[in-house]
């Protein structure tokens, strides 16, 4: 047993105290209960990863041409017999909800290119649309005026009004 010394304010041990002791091991049970989440999920070291995404057309491998392939054909081939022919042809996935849902899309993404000819007619088509809503945009705030019980506005004088009002000019000179 231990002896308290008042001279120096210390623990002095007796050879008592350093008797050696194991330390004792826990029983498991045989009977322990591993929940589903625990027996199916991976290791924190073993994390399952896919294939590197390809960020242009020429990056696409052969796993990944067969993934769009298939799908092309007519008729596409089911996803289970997919995900068999990727793993095969040395795709990693994990899974075919994988495949089918983010890669699927992102390889045809990937994997559709435009011309210049097909720019230029996208530009175009993109004005248009955005002149046609700047036109929408303002009668759909005259109707909503309208719909307040205030004046009949035209759409026209509602948007110069409100442009003159972000640039700032009084209300009563537009």
């Amino acid at each position: 047993m231990a002896e308290f010394s008042d001279e120096t304010m210390s623990l002095n041990p007796s050879e008592d105290d350093f008797t050696p002791q194991t330390p004792k091991q826990r029983k498991s049970s045989p009977n322990k209960v591993v929940k589903r989440s625990q027996a199916t999920t991976p290791s924190p070291g073993r994390v399952l990863k896919n294939s590197p995404m390809p960020k242009c057309k020429s990056e696409i491998q052969a796993y990944d041409q067969i993934l769009l392939d298939a799908r092309a054909a007519n008729p596409p081939i089911p996803w289970k017999d997919i995900a068999i022919m990727y793993e095969k042809a040395g795709g990693i996935t994990t899974g075919m909800t994988n495949l089918k849902n983010h890669r699927f899309a992102a390889l045809k993404e990937v994997a559709t290119e435009a011309s210049a000819e097909d720019i230029e007619i996208m530009v175009a088509a993109q004005a248009v649309v955005d002149a046609e809503w700047e036109k929408e945009k303002w009668a759909r705030i005259a109707v909503k005026i309208r719909e307040m019980n205030e004046p009949d506005w035209d759409p026209k004088f509602v948007k110069k009004t409100a442009m003159n009002r972000r640039k700032g000019v009084p209300q009563g000179l537009a």
